[in-house]
């Protein structure tokens, strides 16, 4: 990797990446020199991103931290609330997909945490009214924190031996087209009875939108997307999660996830409790 600026400030970088040399430039004329950072992602093909991180340490010294990031095995859980994602996350999760803790917790003693990344929950919820699941926030602040969330979260998921990352969080459905770009992930789609969802709600005494009114959106934005990008997905019901093993085989075969003998076991115990 070389490095240099110019008289105007412009960072010259030369990646090595996929064995030639991607010239990346970045304008930094609106930094200024004391001690601050700048994120950046050159996409470099369809397989590899390289994302960096720029500190200036001094007024003539810059120091560069590059790395090349392989796609990782993405899934995306397509899921309403009170749909059962919850035991699909916990159970992909023990099966080799990392699910990104710290996670959002609920006032359910059944399910007293969500398996919704706790920073990528925050997020969403600034982009999104939880309530009325209009937009309200800024794309470009979301955007800025996702890249980086992402690239950190598989990094920890690769350092603990994970084989995929997984992010579940009802309002994910409405940013669908940008993950599709993004990642390319695969997507498992939980499905229920809306009766069911609804009864799961008034249950918890939760807002109208973590019910039917939520599901009846949430399903029909996610099913437009999918069926008209010819995306990937597989459909799993809720009660076929619980009590079908040949539905789960089915699961981790379509997620490319290959758990051992012991990580099924602790799996299917999960889905117990």
């Amino acid at each position: 990797m070389m490095f240099q600026m110019d008289s105007g400030r412009v960072l010259v970088l030369m990646v090595w990446v996929l064995g030639f040399n991607q010239l990346v430039t970045i304008d930094t004329h609106h930094l200024s020199l004391e001690p601050s950072d700048f994120i950046f992602r050159h996409r470099c093909d369809d397989r590899f991103s390289c994302i960096g991180q720029i500190y200036i340490l001094q007024s003539n010294r810059w120091e560069v931290l590059c790395y090349k990031m392989e796609k990782f095995n993405s899934i995306i859980i397509v899921a309403t609330w009170s749909s059962g994602s919850t035991a699909l996350a916990g159970f992909l999760h023990q099966c080799g997909a990392y699910t990104c803790p710290p996670y959002q917790k609920t006032n359910d003693e059944r399910t007293p945490i969500a398996f919704e990344p706790l920073l990528y929950a925050d997020a969403l919820k600034k982009l999104f009214d939880e309530f009325t699941l209009k937009k309200r926030g800024d794309w470009e602040v979301f955007k800025f924190f996702f890249e980086e969330f992402y690239s950190k979260e598989v990094a920890k998921a690769q350092e603990r031996g994970f084989e995929a990352i997984t992010l579940k969080h009802p309002l994910q459905t409405f940013i669908l087209p940008y993950l599709n770009g993004f990642l390319k992930p695969k997507y498992v789609f939980v499905t229920r009875p809306i009766k069911k969802i609804e009864a799961t709600r008034v249950r918890r005494k939760w807002h109208p939108v973590y019910g039917a009114q939520g599901a009846k959106k949430i399903y029909s934005t996610a099913t437009n997307f999918l069926i008209s990008n010819s995306c990937p997905y597989l459909s799993v019901p809720y009660n076929a999660l619980i009590d079908d093993v040949t539905a789960r085989k089915t699961l981790l075969d379509f997620c490319n996830l290959s758990p051992t003998d012991e990580m099924l076991n602790n799996a299917a115990e999960f889905l117990r409790r």
